[in-house]
């Protein structure tokens, strides 16, 4: 592979836009210099790294900067990292959910001609299905995060979760259950907390009726988010169980909404703006919960 890597791009990018959210929020200087650097490393990578005739990603750049198409899993990362254009990443996703998934595992480390059956690492599942979340496809996330379920299963280490599926391994890594829950609560739940308040992008898939996330503790919050499907209705339950000041946030809608919105029985009218950090404009309402109090958003279907 060539010397510069994708998942090294990619996580330069996520740290250039991590560190100007720090510098606002503790109101340091330089924020404006990160952003710069992201733009800009942004801009190069989208011209760079993607391969159109291959609809893909890049695995790596060569000295000469030709591309290698290694096709591993790593082009998971740009739509992951948000480092990819909305138009390039939704291209990929699809790609990577039809030839880089099969039924008995989920996301092998490297796409061949024929997948079905080949094993997968767990950190693989883990990741795309948080990714899948992000851009709005919940099935595909819990169909993956169900195949990574199975870890526990595995006879070589009965009740975690091993590096490899099937077959297991002799190591619990971080990055075979810590994703995992992170797909529960940042991608099911779709919980975002922002430096002074909490975005939220509950999603149901089909075969998932409601869950629910209790006492989900945020700075000086206490949270507990219900989401329930009845027929075309999907009802959210925001809940402030505990806190000094009112809850707030942007609550996002999914792609298929109705006509109908409601927050406690009162119509709202959605607006769109772009999600972070996936890019894609998608429809949205403000909601704010003071302390000890709850509302409710219905979405009609």
């Amino acid at each position: 592979m060539g010397l510069k890597r994708l998942d090294s791009v990619c996580y330069l990018y996520a740290a250039y836009e991590s560190l100007a959210r720090m510098a606002e929020t503790l109101g340091e200087t330089g924020a404006d210099d990160y952003r710069r650097r992201a733009a800009e490393l942004k801009k190069n990578f989208n011209r760079d790294w993607w391969n159109p005739r291959e609809k893909m990603w890049a695995c790596s750049l060569r000295n000469n900067h030709t591309q290698t198409m290694d096709n591993y899993w790593a082009v998971i990362f740009p739509q992951e990292t948000g480092i990819a254009d909305p138009a390039k990443a939704l291209v990929a996703l699809n790609r990577i959910k039809n030839e880089w998934v099969n039924d008995e595992w989920g996301c092998v480390a490297q796409w061949e001609p024929s997948i079905a059956g080949k094993g997968v690492g767990v950190v693989h599942n883990n990741m795309l299905a948080l990714t899948a979340f992000r851009y709005g496809m919940p099935d595909l996330g819990w169909k993956l995060m169900k195949l990574s379920a199975k870890a526990p299963l595995e006879e070589r280490m009965l009740g975690a979760f091993d590096e490899t599926m099937p077959g297991g391994g002799d190591i619990i890594q971080l990055w075979s259950f810590g994703p995992f829950l992170e797909c529960l609560v940042a991608g099911l739940a779709g919980v975002h907390p922002q430096p002074n308040s909490v975005d939220l992008f509950p999603q149901l898939p089909r075969d998932l009726d409601w869950f629910k996330l209790e006492d989900c503790r945020i700075a000086k919050h206490v949270l507990t988010l219900e989401h329930r499907k009845t027929g075309k209705t999907t009802t959210s339950t925001i809940t402030h169980s505990k806190g000094d000041v009112v809850l707030s946030g942007i609550f996002w809608l999914p792609a298929d909404i109705g006509a109908g919105i409601t927050m406690n029985g009162k119509a709202v009218k959605p607006v769109k703006q772009c999600m972070t950090p996936t890019g894609i404009e998608m429809a949205c309402v403000k909601y704010a919960v003071p302390p000890g109090q709850k509302i409710f958003i219905e979405v009609e279907k």
